[in-house]
């Protein structure tokens, strides 16, 4: 649950980038945004790009309970990249 680690919200790059530091042999990833309200675009960026990444090296990659605001922020990056 990402909210113990962030509270309710994600802002920056190397907060997601934390998120990832350790991650060797794993082949599926379950991120749970329970609680997150808020993250940032440049956050949002960072954990598009590095899903994308990790889907090209056989890894799954699910996000759970998105807030609708999270959820759009995610949708508006994903649309310009």
């Amino acid at each position: 649950e990402l909210s113990k680690v962030f509270d309710s919200q994600i802002s920056g790059r190397s907060a997601v980038d934390s998120i990832f530091s350790s991650l060797e042999g794993v082949h599926h990833l379950i991120l749970d945004f329970s609680s997150i309200q808020f993250i940032s675009r440049s956050a949002a960026h960072q954990l598009i790009s590095t899903i994308d990444l990790l889907q090209k090296n056989r890894v799954t990659v699910e996000l759970l309970s998105l807030e609708p605001e999270v959820e759009r922020m995610l949708s508006k990056v994903r649309k310009s990249i």
